[in-house]
């Protein structure tokens, strides 16, 4: 596996599978940060900071606004890489319900170059709004769902009507549930989930049609002090196999130290 910074420095990766040409799927880490309620840092993915690289891990540091301090560290694996998340609150005043928006895409677009997973996106042309009511209307009725502790549940807030005309194209609706683990896609034959899960409580975001992407929002501090730091782990790959099958495997990583 292979980690690609197509802006440098920065916490937004296309990762490229051992063997692969193109890119798996790109993960934003974070895209944003929400803080007592409010979005306070949108397009942490733009900010550069240091990272360092080795074979198969990354590790980061940046600050996406006044009074925080986020550090990722991925190791990659064959088909996923493992996360760690952290944030510092680095301000003199604290903060509640830090929350990160975690977007994961089977494309990037546009992108230098851009790029499309066709095991999720056969046949669609490389153009972000067509990729983007295609996932909302075709793709994610039913095949995006989300991982509770009752099993698994459908994403697509208009099921029997995906029409991408009906709904903004960047609506941004969280879930009323808050207790989400995972978040998985099918690809188009149906051999293969497209996941990520976080050892945190969750909300998943509902599908929209300005891309092919996926969200889900961990809290990574109920309550965070000044000079305090608070860490999140999670996964983010592709699955050879079922929903039950990962959610197994989910729960399995859920239960390791």
């Amino acid at each position: 596996m292979r980690l690609i910074q197509q802006t440098p420095d920065t916490s937004d990766f296309d990762v490229i599978f051992g063997g692969q040409e193109t890119p798996a799927f790109r993960i934003l880490l974070p895209e944003a940060l929400v803080v007592d309620g409010k979005a306070i840092a949108n397009g942490c993915h733009t900010v550069t900071g240091d990272w360092q690289f080795e074979r198969d891990a990354a590790e980061g540091s940046f600050s996406p606004s006044a009074g925080l301090l986020v550090r990722v560290r991925i190791q990659c694996r064959d088909s996923d890489m493992l996360v760690g998340m952290s944030v510092t609150n680095t301000s003199p005043r604290p903060f509640a319900n830090v929350t990160a928006n975690v977007c994961a895409s089977v494309n990037h677009l546009p992108g230098d170059p851009g790029w499309c997973n066709r095991d999720f996106m056969p046949g669609v042309p490389l153009d972000r709004d067509l990729q983007g009511r295609h996932w909302y209307s075709n793709v994610t009725p039913p095949g995006l769902q989300a991982l509770t502790g009752d099993g698994w549940v459908a994403m697509h807030p208009r099921p029997g009507d995906p029409n991408p005309d009906a709904v903004p194209k960047y609506s941004w609706v969280p879930s009323a549930r808050d207790d989400i683990r995972a978040c998985a896609v099918k690809s188009h034959d149906g051999s293969l989930l497209f996941f990520q899960w976080w050892d945190a409580q969750c909300r998943y975001v509902e599908p929209f049609p300005g891309n092919a992407c996926m969200h889900l929002m961990p809290v990574i501090a109920a309550k965070l002090a000044p000079g305090e730091t608070a860490t999140v782990r999670g996964m983010a790959g592709v699955l050879v196999g079922d929903w039950a099958g990962l959610a197994a495997e989910v729960n399995s990583w859920l239960r390791q130290p």
